[in-house]
C-alpha cells in the first residue's frame, strides 16, 4: 500500500511518494481518487531500479551505492 501525502504526487508504478508538492510537478498526473495524486510517468528510482531505463539515480539513493560498493 502507498504512503500517500497530502499534496505530494506519488510515482505511478510503485506508489511511493515523489516528494514534490502537486503543485510544482512538471509531468501529468492522474486523481486515483480520496485525494491520492499519482504521476503518469515512473519515478527516476523506478526507471533505474525497474525498468533499467537511466544508469544510475541523481540523488543519495541507498541501491545505487550499494551497487557501486559491490562492483569490481
Amino acid at each position: 500500500m502507498a504512503i500517500y501525502r497530502p499534496g505530494e504526487v506519488n510515482c505511478g508504478l510503485c506508489n511511493e511518494p515523489t516528494g514534490i508538492p502537486i503543485d510544482d510537478w512538471a509531468g501529468p498526473t492522474r486523481e486515483e481518487g480520496y485525494g491520492y495524486v499519482a504521476s503518469v510517468d515512473p519515478c527516476v528510482r523506478c526507471q533505474v531500479h525497474s525498468l533499467g531505463a537511466l544508469d544510475r539515480c541523481p540523488d543519495d539513493c541507498p541501491d545505487c551505492a550499494e551497487n557501486d560498493d559491490a562492483a569490481p
